[in-house]
């Protein structure tokens, strides 16, 4: 497993059990792959994971308000 499955299947995981869909965890997750490929280093020493996290709770929480039921 690369760095980018690591982030992609542990922020899906994440995102899930805080109880987004599949869907939107899946997205989410993808967004923090990007944020992790594209960041040059992390805020905090050791923090670049929470970074990512970070961006894909964003991602999801924009993507939730979107959908309407």
């Amino acid at each position: 497993m690369g760095p980018n499955d690591f982030v992609y299947k542990n922020i899906k995981k994440i995102l899930e059990n805080e109880g987004y869909s599949n869907r939107i965890a899946s997205a989410a997750a993808h967004a923090g792959v990007d944020e992790y490929n594209n960041r040059v280093q992390a805020t905090r020493r050791g923090r670049i994971f929470d970074d990512c996290l970070r961006e894909a709770r964003e991602y999801a929480k924009e993507r939730s308000k979107s959908i309407r039921y």
